[in-house]
């Protein structure tokens, strides 16, 4: 009959979807798997493929859940970073294991768990620096190239001091965040270096102002860009707006 045959074109539907979630499984693939697993159980309903579809989806919980062990006993021995990425994976990958599947006993629900450790971890005190210094890892980096390029540029000190500043005050318990506070009081007990600091942040700040000044004219405020440059000039007497333009481009040396 017609019923018949649209069972059987289900049923073989189910089939080839119960093969390709078994390879992508074999590659390693979970997310594309549990996918495949999850349609032929739908095409296919229980018993033949839907039962198979079921087997590998418990087949694939079972995975998880060791894995989430493994992630659970990495905290006895600090490996915090490596609990916390595990712990991230786990809950993407297996999330919506068996959503709008029926399965008795129930599994348990191993993205639930995975949050549940992950809050655990970053509200750990004992973590703190580890993870704090993962998040610091771009200032690390930003340092380390500032203090090469402050050798031949005395201008960079000011992005250097920025620099420290920022890990040192968003990242307090990390190693690179203690290192940067160590680096900003060298910095602030030096006077010669302090003194180019200074000069370079106010250079920066009266580029910045002219600027300003300029985009306003070039975009019909003349008004607006001379009460500006009036400001400007009222905080440093004596001087016109070409020396102070002049002096803008005189970066510390």
């Amino acid at each position: 009959t017609e019923d018949a045959a649209q069972e059987q074109k289900q049923q073989e539907k189910a089939q080839k979807y119960l093969a390709e979630g078994q390879e992508l499984l074999g590659k390693g693939n979970i997310v594309r798997a549990k996918v495949k697993f999850k349609s032929a159980y739908e095409l296919g309903g229980p018993g033949g493929a839907g039962d198979a579809a079921i087997a590998a989806l418990l087949q694939i919980h079972e995975r998880g859940r060791q894995e989430l062990e493994a992630a659970q006993a990495a905290l006895p021995q600090q490996e915090f970073l490596k609990a916390l990425r595990e712990a991230r994976r786990i809950k993407t990958v297996y999330s919506n294991l068996f959503g709008g599947i029926e399965v008795a006993p129930e599994p348990v629900n191993l993205s639930r768990l995975a949050a549940k450790l992950i809050e655990e971890i970053e509200s750990n005190p004992s973590a703190q620096p580890a993870l704090q210094e993962e998040k610091a890892a771009p200032f690390a980096k930003r340092i380390e190239r500032l203090e090469r390029e402050r050798e031949k540029d005395r201008s960079k000190y000011v992005d250097l001091f920025a620099a420290c500043e920022k890990a040192a005050e968003k990242y307090p318990a990390s190693p690179t965040g203690k290192a940067a506070a160590a680096r900003l009081k060298q910095l602030k007990a030096n006077k010669k270096i302090w003194r180019h600091i200074g000069r370079e942040r106010d250079r920066r700040a009266l580029a910045a102002a002219l600027s300003n000044i300029a985009a306003l004219e070039k975009h019909g405020r003349p008004a607006e860009a001379q009460k500006h440059l009036d400001r400007l000039l009222t905080r440093h007497p004596g001087q016109t707006r070409a020396a102070l333009e002049k002096r803008a481009k005189q970066r510390v040396k």
